[in-house]
């Protein structure tokens, strides 16, 4: 790696987080285009064999690429290099294949090969930039995309791809300042609109998170894009606790998509934040239909059918959510089924278990305590009590209820 590239990566040395979504840059036809890129052939009648050979394998790699045939393009490309070592354009193309298979270390090999020779190749600085991203090593593409916005400042794709990697390291001041410079060159620019509800969404600033999606609503008509506002606005008023607002959005959203898992997951969230338990069950089952095993998916079913008294159909939910995998709301669910049927013993060895795997969860000693006062055992409903407080927890339920037990 030389100096050059170097110096463009050790600018930031800011945190990264986790799960990138990847973005494509390059398409054939801007390939084509990109006057920098290309090996500038000449004009078709004064080329000789070799340079034939060359534009020949450009257009048939580039083609393969567009097509997903990663591994023939590599090789179409590869004869380039064979030829002349250098052709930014086969370079180029190789590492886009590289990054297009996740061989993304070596597809920065390749950019990094072009940049030593031109470090303005944008294409060189896109893919490497975009490798970084997939690498979660977001202060290292924004390094290089800052670099692409000193030259281009009025680039969407540049500003879209650095506000979106500044809000995954948390930099939402930066990156607010790139979505509102996309929608100053594009006021309906969909991506920066939902980029900057995402911000506001994830400051809890629900009331200008929906003025954005707002937007978006009034000028879209693609339904995708339409449906994922939908749910927005719903997750946002679910947010709020206006449960009513919530469910008119996310019928909307039904109405054009009757399966999408975020509509049926906020109705029946909403109804059982509404206390309409019998009807989220409907929607708890409709998630089912297409995600049996979604393990928190079967306690929130587990708890609907609870709270509906009907525990014969409870236990099933909650025994299938940990066959998946251990979830302490399942062993919740089941010892609080044990307890409204009274069967304070099993009950307690239910909370029990739970106590000994979070025993920091102020839930089972509260429920805990229940049931031994259930039974006649107030010493030992004032001890568990305790036991939690002795590890340095506080906790408003757990001192309420201590002093109930106290003044009883």
């Amino acid at each position: 790696m030389n100096d050059y590239i170097k110096k463009l990566l050790n600018k930031s040395s800011v945190e990264i987080a986790k799960n990138p979504d990847e973005i494509d840059f390059l398409t054939e036809k801007e390939a084509n285009e990109n006057p920098i890129l290309l090996h500038s052939p000449k004009e078709k009648e004064h080329r000789s064999p070799e340079e034939e050979e060359i534009a020949s394998l450009s257009k048939r790699g580039y083609k393969l690429l567009h097509d997903g045939l990663y591994d023939d393009a590599i090789i179409c490309f590869q004869k380039i290099l064979d030829i002349e070592p250098k052709n930014a354009y086969a370079l180029v193309g190789i590492g886009d294949a590289e990054r297009k298979l996740k061989n993304l270390s070596s597809a920065i090999k390749y950019y990094e090969i072009v940049l030593e020779d031109n470090n303005r190749n944008n294409f060189a600085l896109f893919g490497m930039a975009d490798c970084y991203k997939a690498m979660s090593q977001y202060s290292k593409a924004i390094a290089l995309w800052e670099r692409f916005y000193m030259t281009e400042p009025n680039n969407i794709t540049v500003l879209t791809s650095l506000a979106d990697s500044y809000r995954k390291i948390n930099d939402f001041s930066h990156s607010k300042k790139y979505y509102e410079k996309v929608l100053a060159l594009d006021s309906s620019n969909s991506y920066a609109l939902i980029g900057l509800a995402r911000l506001y969404f994830s400051e809890k600033d629900y009331d200008t998170a929906i003025y954005y999606l707002n937007s978006i609503l009034s000028t879209t008509t693609d339904l995708k894009t339409k449906i994922r506002v939908l749910t927005s606005m719903g997750n946002c008023y679910r947010k709020m606790k206006t449960f009513n607002l919530a469910i008119d959005y996310f019928k909307k959203a039904l109405k054009i998509e009757p399966e999408n898992f975020y509509a049926l997951y906020g109705m029946a969230d909403c109804c059982r934040g509404l206390g309409r338990n019998e009807e989220s069950i409907y929607y708890w089952n409709a998630i089912l239909k297409n995600d049996p095993n979604n393990k928190i998916i079967l306690t929130r079913l587990g708890d609907a059918y609870r709270i509906c008294k009907q525990y014969d159909k409870a236990m099933p939910y909650y025994k299938k959510a940990l066959n998946i995998d251990y979830d302490m709301y399942a062993v919740l669910g089941i010892a609080l089924v044990y307890k409204e049927m009274k069967l304070y013993n099993e009950a307690l060895n239910k909370l029990n278990q739970l106590r000994m795997q979070k025993p920091r969860h102020f839930r089972a000693y509260v429920e805990m305590a229940d049931c031994y006062l259930c039974i006649g055992q107030k010493e030992n409903a004032e001890a568990i009590l305790l036991t939690y407080l002795k590890m340095g927890m506080t906790n408003p339920m757990v001192e309420s209820k201590l002093r109930a037990i106290r003044n009883s």
